[in-house]
């Protein structure tokens, strides 16, 4: 498989997947009001999920990203994902996961310096409160 093919397969297993997760969680057209991280069955949909609105940010729908980030972090405000990172990083202007993430990269490569990364993360957050705000509280 090459080029255009490639990619269009690759787009229709993404789009496959976060439909069926969302089938999984399916409330009457809502989102589930709690979809819980310690619950291990819940997981392989957060990520998906979460996948999948890391897709669209990339490929430019910066709004689908942060409503997609924003209900997994409303249903679950502990926010084991990670979400609240992304939204903020979209508000802030970067275009990706990867983009936002690198400049907290460990200099031994084994993970994110989690002290820059929330100080980042509280000081910018300041600027978004419309968005941010209610988790902040």
């Amino acid at each position: 498989m090459r080029g255009v093919a490639k990619w269009d397969a690759c787009l229709q297993t993404i789009e496959q997947g976060f439909q069926r997760a969302i089938n999984l969680i399916d409330n009457d057209g809502k989102f589930l009001d709690i979809l819980n991280w310690g619950f291990v069955e819940n997981r392989h949909i957060i990520r998906m999920i979460f996948n999948f609105a890391m897709f669209v940010w990339e490929n430019s729908d910066r709004e689908l990203a942060i409503e997609l980030f924003t209900k997994l972090l409303k249903s679950n405000p502990n926010d084991n994902i990670g979400a609240r990172y992304s939204i903020v990083a979209i508000l802030e202007g970067f275009d990706s996961q990867e983009e936002y993430e690198e400049q907290f990269e460990s200099k031994n490569g084994m993970g994110l310096e989690y002290e820059a990364l929330e100080k980042w993360f509280y000081e910018s957050a300041q600027k978004h409160l419309d968005v941010i705000g209610w988790w902040l509280k």
